[in-house]
């Protein structure tokens, strides 16, 4: 996926997110809930604010909410897993649940879900983990997943969800996972894969012959030919640094439309995000200025109005075209006139750094 089909399916999915806000509830207090349930389809928590029970006020919105499709608990302090087992989750697709507990205690019932996300809480260190026995999550009971995603779950076994048969995107980051073998044991056909971890050998990874996009992040990862037997891959990340420059080359040859691979340090991963979420940036503007043009410009003078609706009448990939530019630019003078407080790399490395990446990313701006 280049950055023009990233930025409009980005600008996409922020239009249908703005269209879906109209029957989403954000519990703030539990109190003086004044909304029409029936027309709920989703609803969220804001993370960090306490002094209620979320599963006692949740229980009660799934019971008034007959619509209720999506759930989110991120950040939630006091969400454990034993205690949203006890919810029907019956209708629900879509959770994604902060968790202070082990996900092995207890058995989610929500025989419909279709996208889940745990964030788990351990931090243990290695000796620890590697004393400790590994949690068997029972997915049995959510026989429809076809999103996955598992962070800070250490000790996953890939064992628990392989039988998830429609399951096709799977991401998992911080785990102790090693190997990529598990999965030719299991019963999905992937088209996604984020693993974050110690991978050291693809080997396995060739059984996913569906994959079309792949994103393995592991310094150890040293064995990636199996990668080049998935003949469906359409997009592949790696950062490593043992891989070699020959498997580097084969790579970036092979039928693969489009290939990344880092070995750099932490600096230059933070200005590839930088430079990546230019695309993020452009689509919410774009769509800011779409807002303005619906609600009226009424406070616009003649002059104004002609040129904003000048600007907002061009082709999508035009207006994202400019807005990269003005954030490509922005980020240079910004180097160039404010005070530079970095001390693990200069200004003139960064900023070096900087144009090489967001040209590469972005051909135009070359």
């Amino acid at each position: 996926m280049n950055w023009l089909e990233e930025a409009t399916q980005y600008y996409n999915e922020l239009v249908i997110h703005d269209e879906a806000r109209k029957h989403h509830l954000n519990v703030i207090s539990p109190e003086n809930l004044q909304v029409d349930y029936d027309t709920i389809t989703s609803v969220s928590f804001q993370p960090m604010n306490m002094g209620f029970s979320t599963i006692d006020v949740l229980e009660d919105i799934i019971h008034r909410s007959p619509n209720l499709k999506k759930i989110s608990m991120i950040a939630r302090r006091d969400v454990n897993w034993t205690s949203l087992c006890s919810l029907n989750l019956s209708g629900i697709t879509d959770l994604s649940v902060s968790i202070n507990d082990d996900p092995g205690q207890g058995t989610l019932m929500a025989p419909d879900l279709r996208s889940l996300v745990i964030f788990g809480n351990d931090y243990r260190g290695p000796l620890e983990l590697f004393a400790s026995e590994c949690p068997v999550i029972n997915f049995a009971s959510m026989p429809n997943i076809e999103e996955l995603y598992l962070n800070r779950i250490p000790l996953i076994n890939p064992n628990d969800f392989k039988d998830l048969a429609k399951l096709r995107s799977l991401k998992i980051t911080h785990t102790m996972l090693d190997n990529l073998r598990w999965l030719s044991e299991a019963k999905y056909c992937l088209q996604k894969l984020y693993i974050e971890g110690s991978i050291v050998d693809c080997a396995g990874i060739e059984s996913q012959q569906s994959l079309e996009k792949v994103w393995i992040l592991s310094p150890a990862l040293s064995r990636a030919d199996p990668i080049l037997r998935l003949h469906e891959l359409d997009f592949l990340e790696l950062q490593s640094l043992q891989l070699s420059k020959e498997t580097e080359q084969r790579l970036k040859s092979s039928s693969i439309n489009t290939v990344v691979i880092t070995r750099h340090d932490r600096i230059v991963q933070s200005i590839d995000s930088t430079v990546r979420s230019f695309v993020w940036s452009a689509a919410r503007r774009i769509l800011s200025e779409d807002h303005k043009r619906e609600s009226g410009l009424e406070d616009l003078k003649p002059v104004q109005k002609k040129f904003f609706l000048l600007r907002v009448t061009r082709p999508l990939p035009e207006r994202l075209e400019d807005e990269i530019r003005i954030l490509y630019s922005n980020g240079i003078e910004r180097l160039s006139t404010e005070p530079y407080r970095r001390k693990d790399i200069t200004k003139e490395e960064y900023l070096k750094i900087y144009k090489e990446r967001a040209q590469e990313y972005y051909p135009f701006l070359s």
